[in-house]
């Protein structure tokens, strides 16, 4: 598991496809506006595993703690 800033995975003002295209498996945003149409855009011409949408206002370990926990859930199996 790769967790990363935006700033950290250098992909801060690229647009939602050149973001999608940069993650290496399941991209988590907070853009519940566009992402998502930009992810059914993506699909179309790209394999993914899919896209989580993490509401503002969860706090970060509490937005980490469920991502580790779909994680495992997909490891185990």
């Amino acid at each position: 598991m790769d967790i990363q800033a935006a700033k950290a995975a250098n992909i801060l003002g690229l647009d939602d496809l050149q973001v999608l295209a940069a993650a290496a498996r399941i991209p988590v945003s907070h853009d519940r506006e566009t992402m998502p149409g930009y992810f059914r855009e993506f699909i179309m011409r790209s394999d993914s595993e899919g896209l989580s949408i993490v509401s503002q206002t969860v706090e970060i370990r509490e937005a980490t703690e469920q991502i580790l926990l779909i994680w495992a859930s997909f490891g185990s199996q």
